[in-house]
Parts: structure tokens; C-alpha cells; sequence
């Protein structure tokens, strides 16, 4: 069973369809349940359920198509995605198996604080402060159209 196994999906085939069984709880023990979309396909992002437990994180999509489960053994990194002070919008994990997946979240600060338990504190980073760098771009353009222009002279008039 691969990281990112799915179920066999055919479409425009009716309701009698048989797929493959969708692949055992990867916890023992359940420490967090979140709303979240996963991005693992940017372009159709899957709503469902992240789980966190005691052997690591997996998303089930409502659809019951697709699922991931990532053990806490092969997460290399977390990013975090804060846009404000105290607020999680999103998570990308990184792993040691296969490219990073995004998860925006619905009870980040929770789900934070879960991985932290699992992972440490040394692989969590935070991710660029998009909002706060445009702010200050636009602070910095327009204090520079105000700014009084130094005419290159000591200004002691001569």
C-alpha cells in the first residue's frame, strides 16, 4: 500500500460500480479531527476530514474517492501558512516519499498544535508572509513618491 493510494474511480458508470476498498485507519488512536481540502490536485481541490493520531495524519475525501496517510517517520517539514498573528490558514508537509501536499485547514491553530506533538518544534517553519511584504512594498512606494527630493546641496544657500 503506497502513500497515495486511491480508489479506482469510474466514471459515468452507475452506482453498482465496485472499487477497490479503501485502506484500513492508519491510527490507533484518534487525537484530532479537521475540516480541510486537500491540494495534492491543484486544480480540483478535494474537500474532506484530516485525522491526526498517535502513528501519523490521513485525509479522507467525502467523496470516498482518494485518501492520504503520511506516518509521523516520514514527514521531513512542515510549513505553516499564517497570514495573520495566530491564525493557520494552511499546512504543506513535506516528506522523505513524495512531493509536498497542502492542506488548508478549518481548525489550524488545533491541528498545529497536534503535529507539534508529533514532529517537534524543529520541523515546523513558517511560511512567507505574503500580506505582510505586499503591505510594506506598497508602504515603501508610496513614502517614496512622497518624500521630498534632495536637491544634492548642503541647503546653506550660498
Amino acid at each position: 500500500m503506497g502513500l497515495f493510494d486511491k480508489k479506482t474511480d469510474i466514471t459515468g458508470a452507475g452506482s453498482s460500480v465496485n472499487t477497490r476498498e479503501m485502506a484500513p485507519a492508519l491510527n490507533h488512536e484518534v487525537e484530532l479531527e479537521a475540516r480541510a481540502n486537500s491540494f495534492a490536485n491543484p486544480v480540483f481541490p478535494t474537500a474532506g476530514t484530516l485525522t491526526l493520531g498517535d502513528v501519523g495524519m490521513e485525509f479522507r475525501a467525502d467523496t470516498g474517492v482518494g485518501y492520504v496517510q503520511i506516518p509521523w517517520r516520514s514527514v521531513e517539514k512542515v510549513v505553516v501558512d499564517m497570514p495573520t498573528k495566530g491564525y493557520v490558514h494552511a499546512i504543506t508537509v513535506h516528506t522523505d516519499e513524495a512531493a509536498p501536499l497542502q492542506f488548508v485547514i478549518s481548525d489550524g491553530a488545533n491541528v498545529l498544535r497536534a503535529i507539534n506533538r508529533h514532529v517537534g518544534r524543529d520541523r515546523l517553519e513558517r511560511g512567507p508572509q505574503n500580506f505582510k511584504n505586499a503591505a510594506v512594498t506598497v508602504k515603501d512606494k508610496v513614502t517614496g513618491i512622497f518624500k521630498k527630493k534632495d536637491k544634492g546641496g548642503d541647503g546653506a544657500g550660498a
